[in-house]
């Protein structure tokens, strides 16, 4: 029969091997318990969605809510970005542009009109010869809109010095003749007579690059000088139109040249249009002459107001600095640990940004061309 003593070995090893047990189950236990506490302890930030369902938290959408200025750019934004929150963009912008008060009539606008004379200008336009109709529609236009004394003119035609025979077409590649200089006035008796113009018949070659270069050289680069052409097709003496209005306009001589096609081919409607338009001059094809000498005349004027440079200078600062916070925006919204919520809170916002910039620039716009005007309102 045993006796106790046999028996104390085996219950020594239950002994160790439950205590092994007991302390493993314990440290088990308690990681998962302080896992479990970190987990609900950390907080949710604005790069790290909820937990609960995935989706950001309220703390996070109000602040797109908060704009003290009422520029529709929040808050936060605004102070990370450098920006008063108690000072609305727009205004900031409006402050520092928006200052001119001189009227866009106390400058004098020469305006220079090249007409093409070129033996084609001979063809039928709508009732009558091509150079018969521009040329009653150019002497009405000179005769009454531009007799203003903000307005100088004068005139010129190339292909031709009035002769009615046979010209070489060397020398009629370098032919270009001065009707009216910027000095003479538009109610000089020459320029009101029925003769002024009316004997001058089309003949020749058409060297319209060569004309403007040499119009350009009787310009004082000082004063502010358009010029307006008016063709019915290409130049047909070998000259690059584009690089001699780049030319013109990188010196500075005109800061504006626009052209209008009258009856001319597609081809000459694409390459003009293309060769004006590409150094920031008006095109346009087969227009009433009279209105197209109106528009770019006045249109001419307006483009130097004080009032419209300091417009396009109000706009560039209200695009940079919304283009700015867009930016930040855009990089926040790319954020891969961003709640969707606060995502499509984001776009909202942008959208919002976009509308009120777009409102207030239209705003500028319609108020400049209200008051621009009014001047010819009042001149008449």
């Amino acid at each position: 029969m045993n006796n106790q003593d046999d028996l104390q070995p085996i219950n020594r090893n239950y002994i160790i091997f439950g205590t092994i047990f007991i302390v493993i189950f314990s440290f088990v236990v308690y990681g998962l318990l302080s896992r479990n506490q970190n987990q609900q302890s950390k907080p949710i930030t604005s790069t790290q969605p909820s937990t609960a369902n995935g989706n950001g938290n309220q703390s996070n959408l109000i602040k797109y809510d908060e704009d003290s200025d009422g520029d529709k750019i929040p808050n936060f934004m605004e102070e990370f970005l450098g920006s008063n929150v108690y000072a609305s963009e727009i205004s900031e912008c409006e402050k520092t542009n928006l200052t001119c008060q001189e009227s866009p009539l106390n400058t004098i606008h020469n305006i220079n009109i090249i007409l093409d004379a070129s033996t084609s200008m001979n063809i039928l336009g709508n009732k009558n010869s091509k150079i018969q109709e521009v040329r009653n529609n150019m002497k009405f236009t000179i005769t009454s809109e531009l007799t203003a004394p903000y307005f100088k003119t004068s005139i010129y035609s190339f292909g031709n010095r009035g002769t009615t025979g046979n010209i070489p077409d060397n020398e009629s590649c370098v032919a270009v003749l001065r009707h009216k200089s910027l000095t003479t006035s538009s109610n000089d008796p020459r320029v009101l007579s029925n003769d002024f113009l009316n004997n001058y018949l089309p003949n020749g070659k058409s060297p319209l690059a060569y004309t403007l270069d040499q119009v350009s050289k009787t310009l004082n680069k000082n004063e502010k000088n358009l010029i307006i052409v008016i063709t019915d097709g290409m130049d047909d003496c070998n000259g690059d139109v584009k690089g001699v209005i780049s030319q013109i306009k990188n010196s500075g001589t005109a800061l504006k040249i626009d052209i209008a096609t009258y009856f001319a081919n597609e081809d000459a409607n694409l390459y003009l249009r293309e060769a004006v338009e590409s150094n920031n001059g008006d095109f346009s094809q087969n227009p009433n002459i009279t209105d197209f000498l109106i528009f770019s005349s006045r249109n001419f004027i307006k483009e130097n107001w004080c009032k419209v440079q300091g417009f396009q200078k109000l706009k560039n600062c209200i695009d940079t600095k919304y283009k700015t916070a867009n930016s930040y925006l855009n990089d926040q919204k790319n954020n891969k640990n961003l709640g969707e919520d606060e995502k499509i809170k984001i776009s909202n916002t942008q959208s919002v940004m976009s509308f009120f910039q777009e409102t207030n620039i239209r705003r500028y716009q319609t108020q400049i061309d209200n008051e621009f005007s009014t001047y010819f309102k009042k001149e008449n």
